[in-house]
């Protein structure tokens, strides 16, 4: 029973990304890879994960008929994987790990007092991610039973059951149900 974290994103344009693996590619040459998957990576093993699956690594894009029999298994990688972690923000990497910084919540600082704008709603910032404009990457999340996306402002964990937003005033505890 092999416990893994997937990765749901949006290849980048750069020269490095669109190059997929090979079968000969020494995976120590990490200089190469996206730093979106690096971040996914340390995540992984900060969270106690040992394997990430990730498309772009995990089917070799070459070999259209290996290609073919993962793309086949896609609804399986997905819903079989513990979490899926889902990078929804613009740019490169997954905003707020190995010291990328999310977008600040403007705030004003009144005497003692300071005054927070709201975030706007998580499922405004997806809806509105080109994460959330491509068929596979929709997909993906559709099929994932716990998903952790990185948003521009904030880091959301959804599963069947809950929607909780990093920056939600109401507690944890009040929102699981109660066990017997």
């Amino acid at each position: 029973d092999c416990k893994y974290i997937a990765l749901s994103y949006v290849w980048s344009e750069s020269p490095s990304s669109t190059m997929p693996l090979s079968e000969t590619m020494d995976m120590t040459e990490l200089h190469e890879v996206p730093q979106v998957i690096k971040d996914c990576m340390d995540l992984a093993v900060s969270l106690g994960y040992r394997y990430v699956w990730c498309d772009r690594y995990c089917i070799n894009q070459d070999d259209e008929e290996k290609k073919a029999a993962q793309i086949a298994q896609m609804d399986l990688i997905y819903a079989q994987a513990q979490i899926t972690v889902i990078a929804a923000a613009p740019g490169d990497g997954l905003r707020g790990i190995n010291g990328s910084q999310r977008r600040r919540q403007p705030g004003l600082r009144v005497n003692d007092w300071t005054v927070l704008s709201t975030l706007p709603h998580p499922a405004h910032t997806i809806n509105a991610s080109k994460w959330k404009t491509r068929g596979w990457t929709y997909q993906e999340g559709l099929l994932s039973v716990r998903r952790l996306i990185f948003g521009e402002h904030q880091v959301i964990f959804e599963c069947n059951g809950i929607s909780c937003a990093e920056a939600s005033v109401y507690p944890l505890a009040k929102m699981l149900p109660e066990e017997d």
